[in-house]
């Protein structure tokens, strides 16, 4: 019953926020597929919650994103998005059924594999952190977390230099791992007052802080982290409190295109920003969005160009130039790839870790190489997919995805939550949102993240094997297995 409780309360969110369904603009056909794209992306959550949430929900994550990103802003009914051909339109959002559809079968197919597969239980993923150091450990990873987003909020990472993108990956990783570990203790009912009001303070202003840049994402990514590994730790879903905070945060994106329009001059980000200053006209220019919104609309078209653009019109844009007005791209952007991993002392002249984005926004006429210099457009995975093979490449990518979401399960299956093993699984729960960077740009991210984790969490580490048990027999700031009969190895 908890679970229809957690969807109907995602669903009433999004109503609540204006985002109105304009459901009688539609043909038959369309709302067929809609209702094939909610199926795909809803239910693995709702089977993951009524499951009893015992596994990282890495996969049903990654489905249920794709709501928001896709069919959402069809079913607002757009007009940049409706002033494509109906054939366009169902062609993309098919793509994304076909995506979807190919992710999810894969990956059930390898986890029934790696179910019936016997649990290994010696290696480097099998390391835990000792329970003298453990705790103290995740402390300092949470606080170097807070201190970077500190850094980045005011403008001073010039300080860092070179250096600037691997502490970047360094922080995330570090965060990640320390709000699971923290959430997931909290949730067992392993935390002090102290220590949770201590907790709750570190990431509400770190969230908050964030917050001041234009972008909603990190946050996101934060709020979801906590929910899940509290979640994990306590059989339950904190459903009023997550509600709060998601209202919250989709009340500050009505009003985002207005603050960025007023702080970021010439369309860019800037950091440093007086955090009250910024709170006092964002907060009100959401509030006028929210209860004003037809008389906010013009404003809001002046400054399109700062939004995001979402992803089912960028896709739906690629689905009409390609291959009609343009040759498919034949793999150009995933073979800039092997560039995107050569290390930048090596190549001080490398191109940006956002080169395959900027090759298609130049390639199908969306900016010029200079106008690249300032922004960055998104087109999503899918899209690049067909811009570069058609329903071949949305086929391929599906079928990548479902192995790679495969990942996190092997990584975490049969290890105590202080595993080497289980804390890096956590990390996709994190770099999973990100569906809008090109395959290149997230792959890249993702390894150097996983490289700095390995080696973060082998130094607090020691080797020992532990016997398979269950999630719920687990307790953060202990090394000893719940009594069972000992293992033969």
């Amino acid at each position: 019953m908890r679970s229809k409780f957690v969807i109907l309360g995602v669903i009433a969110l999004f109503i609540f926020t204006g985002r109105w369904i304009a459901f009688f603009q539609f043909d038959v056909d369309e709302v067929v597929a809609f209702l094939a794209v909610i199926g795909l992306t809803f239910y693995p959550s709702y089977r993951w919650v009524k499951e009893g949430m015992k596994t990282l929900p890495s996969f049903e994550l990654f489905c249920l994103l794709h709501f928001s990103y896709y069919l959402l802003p069809y079913m607002e009914a757009k007009p940049q998005l409706m002033a494509y051909d109906k054939e366009i339109r169902l062609q993309a959002i098919w793509s994304v059924v076909v995506f979807l559809a190919i992710t999810t079968v894969i990956y059930r197919v390898l986890c029934r594999k790696l179910e019936a597969a016997p649990v290994v239980r010696e290696g480097v993923w099998d390391r835990i952190v000792p329970s003298l150091d453990k705790s103290a450990a995740f402390w300092v990873l949470l606080l170097l977390w807070f201190l970077f987003n500190l850094l980045f909020s005011a403008g001073l990472t010039w300080v860092l230099g070179d250096y600037l993108n691997a502490v970047r990956s360094f922080s995330s990783c570090a965060g990640i791992t320390a709000q699971f570990y923290f959430f997931l203790a909290l949730g067992q009912g392993k935390l002090g007052w102290i220590q949770t009001l201590f907790l709750f303070v570190v990431v509400g202003l770190a969230v908050l802080v964030g917050f001041t840049s234009g972008f909603l994402v990190s946050g996101i990514i934060t709020v979801l982290v906590a929910v899940i590994a509290y979640g994990m730790g306590s059989n339950r879903i904190p459903v009023i409190t997550l509600i709060v905070v998601l209202a919250f945060m989709n009340f500050l994106q009505l009003g985002k295109s207005q603050m960025r329009a007023n702080f970021w001059p010439e369309g860019k980000a800037v950091a440093g920003l007086n955090v009250v200053e910024v709170y006092s006209f964002w907060l009100e220019a959401s509030w006028n969005v929210m209860f004003h919104k037809e008389e906010l609309m013009l404003e809001d078209e002046d400054t399109s160009m700062l939004k995001r653009a979402n992803l089912i019109h960028m896709l739906s844009m690629v689905v009409a130039e390609t291959p009609q007005n343009r040759p498919f791209m034949m793999g150009e952007t995933y073979g800039q790839i092997p560039i995107l991993f050569v290390p930048r002392f090596l190549w001080p002249d490398k191109p940006r870790g956002s080169l395959p984005q900027e090759t298609m926004c130049i390639y199908f006429g969306i900016q010029t190489k200079e106008d690249t210099d300032f922004t960055a457009i998104s087109f999503g995975r899918i899209a690049e997919a067909w811009a570069n093979f058609g329903w071949f490449g949305v086929a391929l990518i599906g079928g990548f995805y479902g192995c790679l979401l495969a990942v996190p399960m092997w990584f975490a299956r049969g290890r105590p939550p202080n595993s080497i093993g289980y804390l890096i699984a956590t990390l996709f729960l994190g770099y999973i949102l990100d569906i809008e960077n090109a395959l290149g740009t997230f792959l890249v991210s993702l390894t150097n993240t996983f490289i700095g984790a390995y080696v973060v969490l082998y130094f607090f580490s020691k080797p020992r094997p532990v016997p398979r048990y269950s999630l719920a027999d687990a307790e953060p700031g202990s090394t000893a297995p719940p009594p069972q009969p000992s293992a033969s190895h």
